[in-house]
This record gives C-alpha cells, structure tokens and sequence, in this order.
C-alpha cells in the first residue's frame, strides 16, 4: 500500500507535510543535507513507470523514519559521544511510527515528533536569537584581560563595559571603571552561567564572557540534541539533577517544589559523577 506516492489527496498532504518538516530541520539543529531532498525532488519530477514510483516509495519512507528519530530522540548514539554516558534513549517503533502516521493528520502528526518538554521550547527560542546575534557579528571584541577586579580602571575595563551590553547584562553608558552597575552585571552572568556569583570577573568567569556567540549557539545545538536524548514522560513527580550548576531539585506535575545543592564528583576515572 502506497503511504507517499498516491494520487488521493492524503498522499499528497503527507508528502507535502514531510518536505515542510525537512525545510524546517534547521530550526531544530538537524542537519538537513543528510535526508537527501534536492535527490528526492528530481526523483519525483521524473518518475516514468510503477517501478520508479516503487523507488520514491521507499525513499520517501526512509527519509521520513530517519527524520522522525533524529527529531524524537536525537541524531547521534550517546555512546558515540562518550562510552561512560550510560542512559538508555527511547527510541520510538520505526513500523508503529509508519502505521501511526497513516491514520494521523499528517501535519499534526510531524508537528507532535519534537519534544515537548519547556526546556526544548526554550532552547528553539534562544536558537533563533543568537543566530541572529551571530549574523550581526556576535558580542564584539574579547576582553584582552584574564581577570579584572571592581575598582580597575583601563581599555580592559572598557572591553568588559561592552561586552556585557552587548550581552544585555548592562545597560549603555560611558563608564570606563569597573563600578557597582558593572559589578551586579558580572554576578547577573555568574547567576547565568553556574558559577560563583561574587562580581568578580577572575578568570572562571572571564573564559565565559569571552566565549563566543558561535560557540553559544553550538552548545545551544548540543543542548538540543540531549534532551532528544530524554525525550520520555518523566513522570508526574521526578528528580532533575544538573551536574552542571551542582544542583537538585524536585518536580511536581512540571513545578520546583525542592530544591538543594548537590555534590559533584572530580574529573578522574574513579570519581566522575555518572549520567543516568
């Protein structure tokens, strides 16, 4: 039985549903060369007999099984990233996935494969920004200094000054010290990025504000393709535990009820804190 390549106006709703959803591939940090459309496009312009329509047929369904993985539960095997990340990924049934899609709306059922968590929304939403914080040339220069203490006073200080507006932490002015509104700004990005907040921009700190809006947006992409990775009901009530910012909470139908430091292991072979 024919799923794409029907004449009845279902078949053409699904086709035309599965191009939209590769179109938009890139919003979701997926690599869209990888599903081979522009080869399927002339595929289809120049079908000349059943055997050829044989042929789209499968491609069509191979295209649309490697999409609807890679958008639920991620591109790339988590032990090809690393062997000690032991977590298991729901994978979806690649036959069940087929026979769901035939009974479904078609646009309804590609716009319901990426999750759904408010982490994903979040993490599409700063996407979009720093692509376009990228296209505009980024944060501007680096901050030459490796550290900078409140009460300094040089180019250095300037640099730090315009990096954080460009970053949105302070608002514009002609300040060339390292003053109180420059300060809570430095702890503001601390709080930000999970690390000790004292407004003291000392070299921790200092590697992140000069980390680039390119390399923001990579670990926007990365952090995209993780939670594919947990794309599963968590249960009304679960344990999120960020190794990250040392933390752990508690979660109650999708709500921080608790909430506490955690202790994290050290980088050595015996002391690693492990991923579930």
């Amino acid at each position: 039985i024919a799923v794409w390549t029907g004449r009845a106006a279902k078949d053409k709703a699904r086709r035309a549903a599965l191009l939209r959803a590769i179109a938009d591939a890139p919003m979701h940090g997926l690599p869209q060369r990888a599903y081979d459309v522009d080869t399927l496009k002339i595929n289809l312009r120049s079908v000349k007999s059943e055997r050829d329509l044989g042929r789209i047929e499968v491609q069509m369904s191979k295209i649309f099984l490697d999409y609807a993985r890679d958008i639920q539960t991620g591109v790339l095997p988590t032990s090809q990233i690393d062997s000690e990340i032991v977590r298991k990924v729901p994978l979806r049934s690649r036959t069940s996935l087929l026979a769901t899609l035939v009974k479904s709306n078609p646009k309804s059922f590609m716009r319901a494969l990426p999750p759904k968590s408010p982490e994903y929304a979040r993490l599409m939403k700063a996407k979009m920004e720093f692509e376009k914080i990228v296209g505009r040339g980024g944060f501007g220069p680096r901050v030459a200094a490796q550290s900078l203490k409140p009460g300094a006073s040089n180019q250095s200080e300037i640099q730090l000054r315009n990096r954080l507006i460009a970053m949105g932490y302070l608002k514009r002015n002609a300040v060339t010290s390292y003053d109180d509104r420059m300060r809570n700004a430095v702890a503001k990005f601390q709080r930000d990025h999970g690390l000790f907040t004292d407004g003291v921009a000392g070299a921790r700190t200092m590697a992140a504000i000069n980390t680039s809006a390119a390399a923001r947006l990579s670990q926007i992409v990365v952090a995209m393709e993780r939670e594919r990775w947990t794309n599963m009901d968590r249960g009304k009530r679960h344990v999120w535990v960020n190794l990250t910012d040392f933390s752990a909470q508690i979660v109650d139908n999708g709500k921080v009820t608790f909430q506490t430091r955690s202790v994290i292991g050290k980088n050595q072979r015996d002391r690693r804190s492990p991923e579930f």
